[in-house]
Order: structure tokens, then C-alpha cells, then sequence
């Protein structure tokens, strides 16, 4: 601890925060930087399907393509999930989704026997939303693009789906990503007697509150489509 008398210093008030920065009577150099991180703002869409069955959204992070290879097989195997779709978010990390419905004490069991992040695992237990998965790029409070929109890689299937899919998300997804579009479209897995009915998704806003970001171009599109109505958290139509 230095016990000197500052002789002179400044401080700056900068957009992230405050910085002082002062120098003691026998030159010490004291600087302090109060900073308040960047908040980066994004949309994700819940897992919960209007008649409170969840599909399987899995976040995964430090994870080999390998590695997400056998979570494939191990879940389909124990709980009968054939159908995947695989995201990537970033190096080695990946999204995995199955469109096939589960009940809640199902799905938190699926959930809490997978490698996935910790973190994930128990979002859902802080929040009434289910399990949020990221569609859309983050955006920093400027609008800057840190890091991009999951990019989908890969569908993987080990046959039929033995329980009724989420018609909405899949639908949904269809919007985001043409490769899903095709898949959606042209698989027996997909076929009128795998899905459901129903053709409401949740979608959630979170992070920054600036709303002249979001939504952008992409997620207009949802209002065009016919098949999917997509509602905000806050209970709003989008």
C-alpha cells in the first residue's frame, strides 16, 4: 500500500466507464479503471412448445466434433432422440437440436445426462422460459456484429422419430437456414405424422434494451409466413 500524497492526477469519463489516474509526491504512478463491460444483445428462442412440451436444445462448449458425435449416440440410444441438427457457434462449440417433444421431468433429466455446458443445463431453472437457444448474431451496445449467427453444419439421423416433433420450430428454423429448409421438406422424418399441430414458437430478447437493433432483416421474415406466429417474451406478437 503506498501512503504518499497524490500531487496531481485526472480523471476521464469514457463510455464504458471511469478512469482515474493520479501520481504520488515521490512519483508513483496510481491508475484505476472503473469499467462497465460491454453488453451485447441478441434473440434466442425457447424451447417450450404451446402445449408446455419442450424440444431438445444442447449448448456445448470446448467440445470435438468427435465428442458431439457420441452425445449423438448416447442419446439416441438411452432416450430414443434420432434426429439432430447441428449448429456451430464458434470453435469448438456447438449447438444440438431435436425437434422431438418431451415432457418437463423428461427433458431436465436428458438435459442434466449430457456433457453440455453447465451453465445451460441450469438456465432453465433460473427462468420460466425453458432452455434458450441463440438465432441471431450478439450485437455490442454500437450495433457492431461480435459474433455471428450459428451456422448450421450438419443433419444427423438414426431413423424415424419415435414421438411427435415441434411443427414450429422447425418451421421456424426453415426461415433462418435454406440447408434446414430442404431437409424439412424432403425427409420422411418430417413427414405429417411426426409433427404436431401446433405453430407457435417464443422468442426472447435479451441483453441490451436498444430496440432500434433488433429485429433486424432476417427475423422479418417470420411475418410473412402463414404457418408461424412468433411471440415475444413480453407476450406481444412479432
Amino acid at each position: 500500500m503506498i501512503h504518499e500524497k497524490i500531487v496531481s492526477g485526472n480523471v476521464k469519463i469514457g463510455k464504458l466507464g471511469m478512469y482515474l489516474q493520479a501520481q504520488t509526491e515521490k512519483g508513483y504512478d496510481i491508475r484505476f479503471d472503473f469499467v462497465k463491460l460491454p453488453e451485447l444483445s441478441t434473440i434466442g428462442v425457447s424451447n417450450i412448445t404451446v402445449d408446455q412440451s419442450f424440444v431438445l436444445f444442447l449448448d456445448y462448449d470446448k467440445m470435438s466434433r468427435e465428442q458431439l458425435e457420441g452425445q449423438m449416440k448416447f442419446l439416441s440410444g438411452k432416450y430414443g432422440t434420432n434426429n439432430f441438427f447441428i449448429m456451430k457457434t464458434g470453435e469448438h462449440r456447438y449447438h444440438l437440436i431435436c425437434f422431438e417433444k418431451f415432457g418437463l421431468p423428461e427433458i431436465q433429466d436428458i438435459v442434466n445426462n449430457t456433457l453440455c455446458d453447465y451453465s445451460f443445463k441450469i438456465t432453465a431453472v433460473k427462468s420460466d422460459k425453458g432452455w434458450i437457444l441463440r438465432l441471431y448474431p450478439k450485437i455490442d451496445e454500437d450495433g457492431n456484429v461480435v459474433r455471428e449467427k450459428p451456422e448450421f453444419v450438419e443433419f444427423v439421423s438414426y431413423g424415424n422419430p419415435g414421438r411427435k416433433q415441434s411443427r414450429a420450430h422447425l418451421e421456424m428454423f426453415s426461415k433462418l437456414y435454406p440447408e434446414i429448409k430442404i431437409i424439412f421438406s424432403e425427409y420422411k422424418q418430417f413427414d405429417e405424422e411426426f409433427l404436431d399441430s401446433f405453430t407457435t414458437v417464443y422468442v426472447v430478447k435479451y441483453g441490451t434494451s436498444h430496440a432500434n437493433i433488433l429485429p433486424a432483416s432476417d427475423m422479418v421474415e417470420f411475418v410473412k409466413s402463414k404457418n408461424l406466429q412468433v411471440v415475444w417474451e413480453d407476450g406481444g406478437t412479432f
